[in-house]
């Protein structure tokens, strides 16, 4: 019978030993973070994280996310192709896992030379959808990713060729998402794009334009 009727085998089970072993370790010590970095050990979290098994899917990303702490594994973990294993698990993942990928991804887009990268990838979309998650930590961590893609420009304008600002909009006027909403609007507010979806017939009137950037002021006050 195949792995899948039987359930986690013993190769499963070393599996999950070793990544919930790695995941503890990297989760305060800052040495190990640089040490086991290494491209053997990112080629085997790749292939974890595609994990039909919850807990190892959940722990793997984890380690990634701790992984990714450390400003000069920032751009190897880009570069070594996660952003699309990512953006899957985002999207269909499980939940604890949709919750360490949004915070993976918010980790990832910090350093300025993946802001780019990441927004290239197709990541803006599946973090717009993750905006209306159950789950609050997923909400919070996507919206800050979101937030820090949109300091560029071509994030900017990818973000409005995506109709994204009237859901935005929406969810400041409600309060979803928590305060970190108004800020991306502030950054899409930069762009003439984004002002020209703000008050265009889809977007908000000039007073809701003013209302975005008193939002911004009040937050960062």
């Amino acid at each position: 019978m195949s792995r899948l009727q039987h359930g986690f085998s013993e190769w499963d089970r070393a599996e999950k030993r070793a990544v919930v072993s790695l995941r503890k370790l990297t989760r305060t010590r800052e040495d190990l973070r640089v040490l086991l970095c290494t491209p053997q050990l990112l080629s085997a979290v790749r292939s974890l994280i595609q994990s039909k098994y919850a807990a190892i899917q959940v722990n793997t990303i984890a380690l990634l996310v701790n992984l990714s702490l450390e400003k000069r594994n920032k751009v190897q973990i880009v570069r070594s192709g996660f952003v699309p294993l990512l953006i899957d698990a985002l999207k269909g993942g499980f939940s604890e896992s949709q919750e360490h990928t949004a915070g993976a991804l918010f980790s990832l887009v910090l350093e300025d030379d993946n802001k780019m990268a990441i927004g290239v990838l197709g990541v803006l979309p599946p973090l717009m959808h993750a905006l209306r998650s159950e789950s609050e930590q997923t909400r919070h961590d996507s919206a800050l990713a979101l937030y820090h893609l949109t300091l560029i420009q071509s994030n900017r304008v990818k973000l409005v060729k995506l109709g994204a600002v009237p859901s935005l909009l929406a969810m400041a006027k409600t309060g979803e998402s928590a305060s970190r909403v108004p800020l991306i609007l502030c950054n899409l507010a930069v762009s003439v794009e984004g002002r020209s979806a703000m008050s265009s017939k889809r977007g908000c009137s000039e007073f809701e334009i003013f209302f975005v950037w008193i939002g911004c002021v009040v937050f960062l006050d």
